[in-house]
């Protein structure tokens, strides 16, 4: 979880399996990155949005602009992050783009916070940005602020309630066994009004930092939550009503790989048919990799085949 300064790269995977190598197409400096996404809004070109964190000073996040021509012309050293302009961050993590269908414009989510003394009381903000310039930031808004020691890692955008606004799905933290909460931050009336309320709801204790969300058919009026939980050391699944935001059954899947850490939903054979995979995140590398699971129809009873893709990190 934590980083040290280096140069932010980009490359291009030339093996899939152990023993994975790089050909790299250039670099550029970002200075100690932590998450990055490239993102998009519909009348834009392609941006990279990041993050960076430090134990001292505050974090940032940063766009930079013209990653599309630079790719192909192999000149990353010519791009530049742009630091948004914005009050401190304590920890800032996964951050992106919100749909334009949650506040009908360009709007950033920022989820903040992590173990360090200082940087636990987290929060989940959102920057609204300027209609065309991608690197100037309007107002930063908070969504909700804890002076109780629970931090923020990512999020989703789903309408929990039934009342046609997309709520905010998050899981929150405070490096504790089994005190890890999964919630959803109820869209109010007024937006991002900054004296509107986001009101909470817990859907279940247990989620605490990666989480997927997705639909699955067999499932209607449901979202599915995978969650890895890092300091309850295992992986899980929770099913969600839609239409009040509430647990409709959940499940350990494996309890065996320790800290897992972030989750994802992948067609890895092109199949058609995703599968899960999970990394998580140990003191040793020797106990650090990379698997995948087959995701059964049966999502709380099913059986789940584990596969290990590459470890040794």
């Amino acid at each position: 979880m934590l980083r040290t300064s280096f140069a932010a790269a980009l490359a291009a995977s030339t093996a899939v399996a152990t023993g994975v190598t790089y050909t790299s197409i250039g670099q550029f400096s970002i200075n100690e990155p932590a998450f990055l996404n490239i993102e998009q809004w519909p009348d834009s070109e392609p941006f990279l949005l990041s993050t960076s964190f430090a134990a001292l000073g505050q974090g940032h996040v940063y766009v930079t602009e013209n990653i599309k021509e630079a790719i192909a012309s192999k000149s990353l050293s010519k791009l530049a992050p742009v630091t948004l302009k914005t009050p401190t961050f304590l920890w800032p993590n996964n951050v992106t783009t919100v749909p334009t269908d949650v506040f009908g414009g360009r709007v950033i989510v920022v989820p903040d916070g992590f173990i360090p003394p200082g940087k636990t009381n987290g929060g989940v903000y959102l920057m609204q940005m300027d209609a065309t310039n991608l690197t100037e930031v309007l107002r930063t808004v908070t969504m909700t602020k804890n002076s109780n020691g629970y931090f923020y890692h990512t999020g989703f955008w789903i309408d929990l309630n039934g009342d046609g606004r997309k709520d905010y799905l998050t899981a929150k933290c405070n490096a504790k066994a089994g005190q890890g909460k999964l919630v959803w931050y109820e869209h109010p009336a007024a937006g991002l009004d900054a004296t509107a309320e986001w009101t909470e709801h817990i859907i279940a204790t247990g989620p605490d930092v990666g989480i997927e969300a997705d639909y699955f058919d067999q499932y209607p009026g449901e979202v599915v939550i995978f969650a890895a939980q890092f300091f309850d050391e295992l992986l899980g699944v929770y099913r969600v009503n839609l239409a009040d935001g509430t647990l409709v059954s959940s499940r350990v899947i494996d309890n065996t790989t320790l800290n897992a850490y972030s989750v994802q939903l992948v067609d890895l054979n092109g199949d058609g048919k995703k599968e899960l995979v999970m990394n998580n995140h140990e003191k040793d590398d020797t106990t650090n990799g990379i698997w995948a699971y087959t995701v059964p129809d049966d999502l709380i009873n099913g059986t789940y085949n584990k596969y290990t893709i590459t470890t040794g990190f």
